[in-house]
């Protein structure tokens, strides 16, 4: 089966709203996709996303009064702490054969022995697509593959990175073979013309996976944000990532939106705070989905902006290297406008977060 989505109310970036896909995905639509999943993956450990609590609790009814047995539990934002943890390690041990959520699952959530994943929120938004999906691509033992059951036919609008991409193997050549023994190959090439691929150990950090949006780390461990510019009454806006607490891993985290008049704070809209063991990349989900809605995050704070592109490796302007001496930044050898740019934005985001 698959939701006819052509009368959907928008929101004001174009994706469907929460409120309309409510209204769409009534409790018949809701038995069927129960019933499509019961039919092609009743025997798959799968977490399904849904775009409100109602149509959660409603599909997980369903699937239950489907198998004739607790197989399915939901989760929400208002779940408590401990009822949550407690179905999530039910579904980890497999004792769970379907979680349907709304909102709490797409970032930090760890199953990897999921491999099945029903997409029943549809969205114009390709970061939380791709969010939704990479919750059953992670390696277990005895898993072949996992199973996208897409009842919204969003799957034919986006698109996801390959594996070998994610290694930085071209996946053109790949000639059948597995990544591990692409890589192998590699390797073996490499050595024949006497070159060595050395192991390296590193501290990764909360950025490492966080590449497509130009996150400044004003606070080690603690504190991001990433500036979208002025926006149209002449504030300008950051979004934020920040941990509560003094170590802020042990803490809650949270994630907002914050305009600014000068240097005065405006206003501050929070997307999510959060506890728990996913609280700090559960706050960095909710800031990238809402920065994926917004057209000046792309044309501004994408890694991939054409004015990034343009000024890679072009030496920084005078106009930068004066401001940078204004603010008492330390000037890299060689610095160039991308690098100029970042320690500009670290600093004013740290003296603005310092005075709100």
């Amino acid at each position: 089966m698959q939701i006819d989505l052509d009368h959907v109310r928008r929101n004001d970036s174009g994706d469907y709203s929460d409120a309309g896909l409510d209204e769409a995905m009534d409790e018949g639509i809701m038995l069927g996709i129960a019933q499509a999943w019961w039919q092609h993956a009743q025997d798959r450990v799968t977490v399904a996303f849904t775009p409100s609590v109602r149509a959660a609790q409603q599909l997980a009814a369903a699937a239950n009064e489907i198998a004739g047995s607790a197989v399915a539990a939901e989760v929400d934002g208002g779940t408590p702490t401990e009822e949550r943890r407690s179905i999530l390690q039910r579904l980890k041990s497999g004792g769970l054969k379907l979680l349907a959520n709304c909102g709490v699952l797409t970032e930090g959530f760890d199953a990897p022995n999921i491999t099945c994943v029903l997409v029943a929120r549809p969205t114009k938004s390709e970061s939380l697509y791709t969010q939704m999906v990479g919750r059953g691509l992670r390696l277990w033992p005895g898993k072949a593959d996992c199973l996208v059951l897409d009842v919204t036919g969003i799957s034919a609008e986006h698109s996801l990175c390959v594996l070998p991409a994610l290694f930085g193997l071209p996946p053109a050549d790949m000639d059948g073979r597995s990544v591990t023994e692409h890589a192998q190959a590699l390797a073996q090439e490499a050595r024949q013309h006497g070159l060595r691929l050395a192991a390296v150990e590193a501290q990764v950090d909360l950025l490492r996976r966080r590449r497509h949006w130009a996150w400044t780390e004003v606070q080690q461990g603690r504190v991001y944000s990433v500036g979208l510019g002025r926006d149209q009454r002449g504030q300008d806006v950051m979004v934020v990532v920040r941990g509560l607490a003094p170590v802020a891993a042990e803490g809650p985290w949270v994630a907002e939106v914050r305009r600014y008049a000068g240097r005065r704070l405006a206003e501050c809209e929070e997307l999510h705070r959060g506890e728990g063991d996913t609280a700090a990349e559960d706050a960095f989900g909710a800031a990238e989905t809402w920065l994926a809605q917004q057209p000046a995050a792309q044309r501004l704070a994408s890694t991939s902006a054409g004015w990034r592109t343009e000024a890679d490796g072009v030496p920084a302007t005078p106009a930068q290297l004066e401001a940078l001496r204004r603010w008492r930044i330390p000037v890299p050898e060689g610095c160039t406008k991308v690098q100029a740019s970042g320690l500009l934005d670290q600093a004013i985001s740290a003296a603005r977060l310092r005075g709100a």
